[in-house]
């Protein structure tokens, strides 16, 4: 087993192989997504095993801060709408 903490008092227990990129890669590989067309977003360690493994990775900017430098996008805190806030950022971007 391994520990992954979301938050000061509480922790995930998981599998010595789990992890969420281990759920994405199942999930993607259902709906025939390639992984370079993958998004990811999160805000704590328990996340940072999918962060890392998605082609794109952003958190809000009251993430925990060992989050923040694995993600490419910093974006506005959770409750003023973060996830709103990535996909107009990728909108925005050029094709």
């Amino acid at each position: 087993l391994k520990t992954t903490r979301w938050h000061p008092n509480f922790l995930d227990v998981i599998p010595a192989t789990g992890g969420k990129d281990r759920g994405m890669d199942a999930v993607l590989a259902h709906f025939n997504v390639p992984l370079e067309e993958s998004m990811a977003f999160g805000d704590g360690e328990n996340d940072l095993s999918m962060l890392r493994a998605a082609d794109i990775a952003g958190c809000p900017s009251d993430a925990q801060e060992l989050v923040k430098p694995t993600c490419r996008f910093i974006l506005c805190p959770f409750q003023e709408g973060s996830i709103a806030d990535l996909i107009g950022r990728l909108r925005a971007m050029p094709a």
